[in-house]
């Protein structure tokens, strides 16, 4: 995989993200790749920009392979590579299409339900892991139930992801509460193929197939049924615990110890 042809490539953030302002990237086809980031696929760093109404632009590209990329990172000096940073100018039509917009009121999911569950329908395409996490936060928001390290965005986008991909749309989103558990809750992900996902390990250079392996390492409990019109995939988790570790954890002094890709 280090050595596959593709395309290194450098984002520019509109506005920094804590010491972030820049994403640097390899992909085998570019355009797929930048239309996964704009729906804020792809990497953790913008699908967190994108939460937080950050904007980006395609800054410059090289030709070469995961092993040219990693030579760049080495490198450092974000903005000394960003010919953004060196003279501004407005993005390129393709860029700007690229980016990713602000999500309006026509574009949130429309959740039905009640103070114990709710219910939302999504499209089985691209849109739809962004959909499930704008859902997540809404019906968490309602409930009052804080999500400090985003595992339940995380982990409802990783089952709708699967979902869109393997099934035939719609795909239901269902979140309700666990009285039982800490600000506990289950999500379930239903959709109409009756293929069973299962777990395995991918390679060092895949940027697939770790979405079920993932779900197991972060939740309390997780599982599949088979129904007549399909499946469902869920996942449990007891918030309450979560917010209890993060209170422990002191704040990373940088974009870095964060775990993201920090521009210089």
């Amino acid at each position: 995989m280090d050595h596959v042809p593709g395309t290194v490539y450098l984002l520019h953030l509109d506005q920094p993200f804590k010491h972030a302002r820049h994403y640097l990237g390899w992909a085998s086809d570019l355009d797929a790749r930048l239309a996964q980031h704009a729906a804020g696929d792809g990497a953790r760093l913008l699908q967190v920009v994108r939460d937080a109404g950050i904007g980006w632009q395609l800054a410059r590209t090289w030709p070469g392979d995961r092993y040219r990329e990693r030579q760049l990172k080495k490198q450092g000096g974000r903005s000394r590579m960003c010919p953004v940073c060196k003279n501004p100018q407005p993005p390129t039509r393709k860029e700007a299409a690229m980016r990713p917009a602000l999500q309006s009121t026509q574009d949130e999911p429309r959740l039905a339900g009640d103070d114990a569950a709710y219910q939302a329908e999504l499209p089985g395409d691209l849109t739809a892991p962004r959909r499930a996490r704008a859902a997540i936060r809404q019906a968490l928001t309602s409930w009052g139930i804080s999500d400090p390290d985003g595992d339940a965005e995380l982990l409802a986008s990783e089952l709708v992801a699967n979902a869109a991909e393997h099934g035939r749309g719609p795909i239901r989103l269902s979140l309700r509460r666990e009285p039982d558990r800490p600000a506990g809750i289950t999500c379930e992900v239903s959709d109409t193929s009756p293929a069973v996902p299962r777990q395995r390990e991918a390679g060092p250079g895949e940027e697939r197939g770790r979405g079920l392996a993932i779900v197991s390492a972060l939740a309390a409990d997780s599982g599949v049924r088979a129904s007549e019109a399909g499946k469902t995939t869920w996942f449990t988790l007891a918030l309450g615990d979560r917010i209890q570790h993060a209170a422990r954890q002191p704040e990373p002094e940088s974009a870095h110890e964060a775990g993201f890709e920090a521009g210089s």
